[in-house]
């Protein structure tokens, strides 16, 4: 939510943080309203495209540049 990034526990991996930092990158280069419509397009032409659930969430842009950050 905005720039806070909420987590259930304290033990929270660098990994996770740094996925999750680069999606609030992310919302604030194409607005939050943007991102999430962009999101949900990229997941809709991953299904039509006949993936499955985990492998369209996979391939969305926003993930894949996510997890690029977890190992910088």
């Amino acid at each position: 939510i905005g720039n806070n990034i909420y987590y259930k526990s304290f033990l929270v991996p660098t990994t996770l943080r740094e996925h999750e930092m680069a999606h609030v990158e992310q919302y604030e280069k194409y607005g939050i309203i943007g991102f999430l419509v962009m999101y949900f397009i990229y997941y809709l032409i991953g299904r039509l495209q006949g993936k499955d659930h985990w492998g369209a969430y996979k391939d969305i842009p926003f993930e894949v540049e996510a997890r690029k950050e977890e190992n910088r």
